[in-house]
């Protein structure tokens, strides 16, 4: 990679989403996005310019389940 040195500035610009949803009465599951376009510094990177892209996605799935405990 070549080098580089960065100044201030925006690093990203962006939007998401998630959907939860109750499965049983104490676990509930999700699935989220979001979507981010580098910007200023940030897009001007070696890194981002050589190998990456400016357009960035996330996407997951994820669970929890709640323990209740009595005493």
């Amino acid at each position: 990679l070549s080098e580089y040195h960065p100044g201030g500035g925006v690093k990203s610009t962006g939007l998401g989403g998630a959907i939860t949803w109750k499965v049983t009465e104490p676990m509930t599951a999700s699935v989220f996005t979001e979507y981010s376009r580098l910007m200023g510094p940030a897009a001007d990177s070696s890194l981002v310019k050589e190998r990456g892209d400016r357009n960035q996605w996330m996407f997951g799935v994820s669970t929890t389940y709640r323990f209740n405990f009595t005493m």
